[in-house]
This record gives structure tokens, sequence and C-alpha cells, in this order.
């Protein structure tokens, strides 16, 4: 075997080696990008269109992730979730009358909400629902649409992403309710009251009814309790 064959060997040998290499990296990185669409679902989409590649969506996950551990997140303690409980049930309760409002206090629920949980939403809103992400991905999607509010006019987008916001809170917060739970006071603005949280573990949300900001209800006539059983009735039939 002269020297040429052996050349030609040795390149040979190399290039099969570099494609192996190749091949290798390229699945690898295929079963990466599979893992977070699997993880990630409708999110891991709407990352790649608003990133424009696949490549670049994968590294905005893995900074979101990365981002991520450094939160310090508690949960509401049941003061708050009671709380939360009697907004979101007076909110039902008011959104045939006026779902416009009602979907702008939806939106301060929900914002207080992760504030409240540790999601920095008070210095950058997308920031926050990029980490919000990797928590609840398949809950993302609903949280920004309510947070963004752009619904156009449409009742039944604003029905849908009020009843998106529902579920989300009994996922995110331990919240559920029904419309027994509403109460005839006024709709209060929402706000961290608790500075002593971040020590304790838990969070705390408290209205700040001296907070000119909040859009508050109109007040209603007081019903009696049929009219008010056949009104819940009637609301729960519309909105579900």
């Amino acid at each position: 075997m002269d020297t040429q064959q052996l050349i030609i060997i040795g390149v040979v040998v190399v290039v099969v080696i570099v494609v192996a290499i190749l091949l290798v990296v390229s699945a690898r990185k295929r079963k990466q990008r599979e893992e977070l669409r699997s993880r990630y679902g409708d999110e891991y989409d709407r990352t790649v269109r608003e990133r424009g590649s696949k490549r670049a969506a994968v590294k905005d996950l893995q900074e979101r992730e990365a981002l991520h551990s450094e939160l310090q997140l508690h949960d509401l303690n049941e003061a708050d979730r009671e709380l939360v409980r009697r907004h979101m049930a007076s909110l039902q309760y008011r959104f045939v009358e006026d779902p416009d409002d009602v979907m702008l206090s939806t939106e301060r629920v929900m914002t207080e909400v992760l504030r409240a949980r540790g999601y920095p939403v008070a210095d950058d809103r997308d920031q926050a629902l990029r980490l919000f992400s990797v928590d609840y991905p398949h809950d993302a999607g609903q949280v920004r649409t309510v947070i963004e509010g752009n619904y156009g006019g449409d009742i039944g987008r604003m029905q849908e992403a009020f009843l998106g916001a529902r579920r989300t809170l009994a996922d995110v917060a331990g919240v559920s309710y029904v419309l027994g739970d509403a109460t005839d006071e006024q709709d209060e603005h929402m706000a961290i009251g608790d500075s002593s949280s971040a020590s304790t573990g838990s969070s705390s949300v408290s209205p700040a009814a001296s907070d000119t900001t909040a859009a508050t209800a109109p007040a209603e006539t007081p019903l009696s309790d049929e009219e008010r059983r056949r009104a819940e009735s009637e609301r729960t039939a519309r909105m579900e």
C-alpha cells in the first residue's frame, strides 16, 4: 500500500468521524427540541414564532430555566386565597353586566397573584411571564392573554379568557370558588400588603382601598334570596 492510498484512507476515516459527530450532535439537538416541545407545548410554538427559529427558541427557553433558578417563590396563605376567591366570584357574578370592567379587574387580580407568588411582574411583565411559563407552561398562554388584555371588544374572547383565568388560579394559587362566595362589596384593588412574607415563606395579597387607580364596580340593588338564586343560575349557564 503506497503513501497515496494511505492518505486517501486517512481522509475517508476523518470524514466518517466528522459525519458521525455531526449526526450525534444533530440527534442530540433534535432530542432536546422534542423534549422542550413536549414540556412547553403551545408556549414552545409561540416562542419559535416570536424568536424566528427553533434554535433561538431553544436558547430562550434555556435562558428562562437558568433565570428561574434564582427566583424565591412563595405559596399564597389562606387569607390571600380567600381574598382572591371573593374577588373572582364577585367578578364572575358581574361579568354579564360589564365584561370590559370585569376583565380589567381580572388582569389586576392575576398580576397581583403573580407578584405575591414571587414573579417579577412589577419590574418586567414580559420577563415575569417567561419565568412563569417554566412552572406552568400550559397556563402561560391564558395568563398572557388576561394580562395583555387584547380582546378587541369580543365578548366571546373575554368569556374564554375569564374562564381560563379561573382554571389557572386553581392551578397556580389553589383558589377555587362558586358564585355563592361573591360579596356585595365593591371591587377592591389588590396589592401586596405584607412585607414580611419573604421571610415567612408565604405571600400576602391585600386590598388597598386608598389606591385611586382601582376601578370600582357599580353598586347593585340588593336582591331577595330567590332573585339571587335565579340570577346565579342564569349567570352560571351563560358563563360555562
